[in-house]
Protein backbone atom coordinates (compact mmCIF):
# COMPACT_ATOMS: atom_id res chain seq x y z
CA UNK A 1 0.00 0.00 0.00
CA UNK A 2 2.80 2.27 0.42
CA UNK A 3 3.93 2.40 -3.25
CA UNK A 4 0.09 3.22 -3.87
CA UNK A 5 -0.02 6.12 -1.54
CA UNK A 6 3.27 7.58 -2.47
CA UNK A 7 1.45 7.33 -6.02
CA UNK A 8 -1.68 9.02 -5.01
CA UNK A 9 -0.23 11.66 -2.86
CA UNK A 10 2.06 13.02 -6.44
CA UNK A 11 -1.28 13.10 -8.50
CA UNK A 12 -4.17 15.72 -7.74
CA UNK A 13 -7.69 14.62 -7.48
CA UNK A 14 -9.03 16.09 -10.76
CA UNK A 15 -5.99 14.45 -12.19
CA UNK A 16 -6.77 11.07 -10.89
CA UNK A 17 -10.00 11.19 -11.86
CA UNK A 18 -9.50 12.39 -15.49
CA UNK A 19 -6.97 9.50 -15.63
CA UNK A 20 -9.86 6.96 -14.36
CA UNK A 21 -12.67 7.77 -16.50
CA UNK A 22 -10.50 8.11 -19.70
CA UNK A 23 -9.13 5.13 -18.78
CA UNK A 24 -13.08 3.79 -18.81
CA UNK A 25 -13.92 5.53 -22.21
CA UNK A 26 -10.66 3.73 -24.17
CA UNK A 27 -11.74 0.41 -22.23
CA UNK A 28 -15.06 0.90 -23.92
CA UNK A 29 -13.77 1.44 -26.99
CA UNK A 30 -11.46 -1.06 -27.88
CA UNK A 31 -14.47 -3.61 -26.24
CA UNK A 32 -16.90 -1.54 -28.93
CA UNK A 33 -13.82 -2.81 -31.32
CA UNK A 34 -13.88 -6.06 -30.20
CA UNK A 35 -17.74 -6.98 -30.32
CA UNK A 36 -18.27 -6.93 -26.75
CA UNK A 37 -20.12 -3.70 -26.20
CA UNK A 38 -22.94 -2.79 -28.53
CA UNK A 39 -21.12 0.61 -29.16
CA UNK A 40 -18.68 1.20 -31.84
CA UNK A 41 -15.54 3.00 -30.67
CA UNK A 42 -15.69 5.80 -33.16
CA UNK A 43 -19.03 6.51 -32.17
CA UNK A 44 -17.77 6.75 -28.76
CA UNK A 45 -14.90 8.63 -29.54
CA UNK A 46 -16.86 11.35 -31.64
CA UNK A 47 -19.33 11.54 -28.26
CA UNK A 48 -16.22 12.17 -25.99
CA UNK A 49 -14.65 14.42 -28.21
CA UNK A 50 -17.74 16.43 -28.87
CA UNK A 51 -19.01 16.38 -24.94
CA UNK A 52 -15.16 17.98 -24.06
CA UNK A 53 -15.43 20.64 -26.60
CA UNK A 54 -19.14 21.45 -25.63
CA UNK A 55 -18.31 21.50 -21.78
CA UNK A 56 -14.90 23.13 -22.31
CA UNK A 57 -16.20 26.38 -24.59
CA UNK A 58 -18.97 26.53 -22.22
CA UNK A 59 -17.04 26.58 -19.20
CA UNK A 60 -15.10 29.52 -20.50
CA UNK A 61 -18.14 31.45 -21.59
CA UNK A 62 -20.13 31.11 -18.21
CA UNK A 63 -16.21 31.97 -16.10
CA UNK A 64 -15.86 35.22 -18.47
CA UNK A 65 -19.77 35.91 -18.06
CA UNK A 66 -19.31 35.64 -13.90
CA UNK A 67 -16.37 37.12 -13.47
CA UNK A 68 -14.84 33.79 -11.65
CA UNK A 69 -12.18 32.00 -11.92
CA UNK A 70 -12.20 28.30 -13.43
CA UNK A 71 -11.05 24.91 -13.32
CA UNK A 72 -10.25 23.31 -16.59
CA UNK A 73 -10.09 19.85 -15.68
CA UNK A 74 -13.19 20.07 -13.82
CA UNK A 75 -15.28 20.86 -17.72
CA UNK A 76 -13.25 17.80 -18.74
CA UNK A 77 -13.94 15.68 -15.50
CA UNK A 78 -18.00 16.49 -16.80
CA UNK A 79 -17.46 15.89 -20.52
CA UNK A 80 -16.24 12.60 -19.47
CA UNK A 81 -18.76 11.22 -17.10
CA UNK A 82 -21.46 12.51 -19.37
CA UNK A 83 -19.80 10.75 -21.83
CA UNK A 84 -19.93 7.73 -19.77
CA UNK A 85 -23.72 7.58 -19.17
CA UNK A 86 -24.94 9.06 -22.37
CA UNK A 87 -25.51 6.59 -24.94
CA UNK A 88 -23.12 6.93 -27.90
CA UNK A 89 -25.02 8.74 -30.57
CA UNK A 90 -26.58 6.78 -33.62
CA UNK A 91 -27.55 9.30 -35.52
CA UNK A 92 -27.15 13.47 -35.95
CA UNK A 93 -30.27 14.07 -33.61
CA UNK A 94 -28.76 12.24 -30.64
CA UNK A 95 -26.32 15.10 -30.84
CA UNK A 96 -29.27 17.70 -29.74
CA UNK A 97 -29.96 15.96 -26.45
CA UNK A 98 -25.60 15.85 -25.75
CA UNK A 99 -25.12 19.39 -26.62
CA UNK A 100 -28.18 20.54 -23.87
CA UNK A 101 -26.86 17.71 -21.43
CA UNK A 102 -23.34 19.50 -21.76
CA UNK A 103 -24.91 23.02 -21.17
CA UNK A 104 -26.82 22.44 -18.44
CA UNK A 105 -24.44 20.45 -16.62
CA UNK A 106 -21.69 23.59 -17.11
CA UNK A 107 -23.93 25.98 -16.39
CA UNK A 108 -25.05 24.71 -13.24
CA UNK A 109 -22.25 25.10 -11.56
CA UNK A 110 -22.24 28.95 -12.17
CA UNK A 111 -26.09 29.38 -11.40
CA UNK A 112 -27.17 26.84 -8.76
CA UNK A 113 -24.36 27.62 -6.65
CA UNK A 114 -23.87 28.89 -3.05
CA UNK A 115 -20.62 30.99 -2.61
CA UNK A 116 -19.15 30.37 -6.28
CA UNK A 117 -19.64 26.33 -5.17
CA UNK A 118 -21.98 24.53 -7.06
CA UNK A 119 -24.64 22.77 -5.10
CA UNK A 120 -25.72 19.67 -7.16
CA UNK A 121 -23.29 17.20 -8.95
CA UNK A 122 -23.04 19.05 -12.73
CA UNK A 123 -23.50 16.05 -14.92
CA UNK A 124 -26.55 14.36 -12.60
CA UNK A 125 -28.35 17.42 -12.71
CA UNK A 126 -27.89 17.84 -16.04
CA UNK A 127 -29.50 14.04 -16.80
CA UNK A 128 -32.21 14.63 -14.50
CA UNK A 129 -33.18 18.44 -16.23
CA UNK A 130 -33.31 16.54 -19.38
CA UNK A 131 -35.33 13.81 -18.57
CA UNK A 132 -37.41 15.90 -17.17
CA UNK A 133 -37.83 18.98 -19.42
CA UNK A 134 -37.35 16.73 -22.71
CA UNK A 135 -38.44 13.11 -21.49
CA UNK A 136 -34.73 12.08 -22.59
CA UNK A 137 -33.04 9.94 -19.84
CA UNK A 138 -29.47 8.65 -19.62
CA UNK A 139 -28.73 5.10 -20.44
CA UNK A 140 -25.68 4.91 -17.89
CA UNK A 141 -24.19 2.53 -20.12
CA UNK A 142 -20.88 2.71 -18.12
CA UNK A 143 -22.68 0.06 -15.81
CA UNK A 144 -21.86 -3.37 -18.18
CA UNK A 145 -19.96 -6.39 -17.00
CA UNK A 146 -17.14 -5.75 -18.95
CA UNK A 147 -16.84 -2.32 -17.46
CA UNK A 148 -17.11 -3.02 -13.70
CA UNK A 149 -13.31 -4.46 -12.51
CA UNK A 150 -11.88 -1.24 -14.35
CA UNK A 151 -14.68 0.53 -12.33
CA UNK A 152 -13.71 -0.70 -8.92
CA UNK A 153 -10.03 -1.28 -9.32
CA UNK A 154 -10.08 3.16 -10.34
CA UNK A 155 -12.78 4.03 -7.89
CA UNK A 156 -11.04 2.66 -5.17
CA UNK A 157 -7.98 4.16 -5.77
CA UNK A 158 -10.09 7.45 -5.91
CA UNK A 159 -12.03 7.44 -2.92
CA UNK A 160 -8.84 6.23 -1.07
CA UNK A 161 -7.14 9.31 -2.19
CA UNK A 162 -10.01 11.74 -1.23
CA UNK A 163 -10.85 9.61 1.70
CA UNK A 164 -14.48 8.64 1.11
CA UNK A 165 -14.05 5.16 1.87
CA UNK A 166 -16.75 4.79 4.51
CA UNK A 167 -19.53 6.28 2.94
CA UNK A 168 -19.10 4.65 -0.74
CA UNK A 169 -19.16 1.36 1.49
CA UNK A 170 -22.72 2.39 3.31
CA UNK A 171 -24.04 3.71 -0.42
CA UNK A 172 -23.83 0.52 -2.09
CA UNK A 173 -24.41 -1.92 1.36
CA UNK A 174 -27.58 -0.26 1.69
CA UNK A 175 -28.20 -0.24 -2.48
CA UNK A 176 -27.40 -4.02 -2.21
CA UNK A 177 -29.45 -4.34 0.95
CA UNK A 178 -32.45 -2.89 -1.04
CA UNK A 179 -32.12 -4.98 -4.01
CA UNK A 180 -32.03 -8.12 -1.57
CA UNK A 181 -35.48 -7.21 -0.13
CA UNK A 182 -37.11 -6.24 -3.22
CA UNK A 183 -35.56 -9.26 -5.06
CA UNK A 184 -37.34 -11.90 -1.99
CA UNK A 185 -40.91 -10.24 -2.58
CA UNK A 186 -40.25 -10.74 -6.56
CA UNK A 187 -38.54 -14.30 -5.98
CA UNK A 188 -35.26 -13.78 -7.53
CA UNK A 189 -32.39 -12.63 -5.05
CA UNK A 190 -29.67 -14.41 -7.54
CA UNK A 191 -30.38 -12.91 -10.74
CA UNK A 192 -31.66 -9.39 -8.35
CA UNK A 193 -27.47 -9.40 -6.77
CA UNK A 194 -25.97 -10.11 -10.03
CA UNK A 195 -27.91 -7.66 -11.87
CA UNK A 196 -26.99 -4.95 -9.33
CA UNK A 197 -23.45 -5.46 -9.05
CA UNK A 198 -22.42 -6.58 -12.66
CA UNK A 199 -25.05 -4.98 -15.08
CA UNK A 200 -25.65 -1.88 -13.24
CA UNK A 201 -23.34 1.67 -13.07
CA UNK A 202 -23.81 0.95 -9.02
CA UNK A 203 -19.91 1.68 -8.65
CA UNK A 204 -19.65 4.21 -10.75
CA UNK A 205 -22.44 5.94 -9.14
CA UNK A 206 -20.99 5.18 -6.07
CA UNK A 207 -17.14 6.28 -6.56
CA UNK A 208 -17.43 8.75 -9.25
CA UNK A 209 -21.07 10.53 -8.78
CA UNK A 210 -21.45 10.37 -5.07
CA UNK A 211 -18.00 11.41 -3.98
CA UNK A 212 -17.85 14.93 -6.07
CA UNK A 213 -16.05 16.70 -3.01
CA UNK A 214 -17.94 19.85 -3.51
CA UNK A 215 -21.41 18.24 -3.78
CA UNK A 216 -20.29 15.74 -0.85
CA UNK A 217 -20.15 15.66 3.45
CA UNK A 218 -16.26 16.14 4.28
CA UNK A 219 -16.49 15.12 7.32
CA UNK A 220 -16.73 11.62 8.56
CA UNK A 221 -19.40 11.95 11.00
CA UNK A 222 -22.13 13.38 7.68
CA UNK A 223 -20.82 10.49 5.86
CA UNK A 224 -22.29 7.76 7.19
Amino acid sequence: MRLVDDFLDNITMYRLLLYYLGVLIAAAMVLGALGYMPYSPLAIFFETAYLLFVCWITNKVFAHGFDTPSNPESSLITALILALIITPPASVQSFEFITAAAGLAISSKYILAIRRQHVFNPAAIAVTLTAIGAGQAASWWVGTTWLVPIAIIGGLLLVRKIQRGQMVTVFIVAALAATIIVSIFQGGVGSGLSNAIVHSPLFFMGFVMLTEPLTSPSRLKQQR
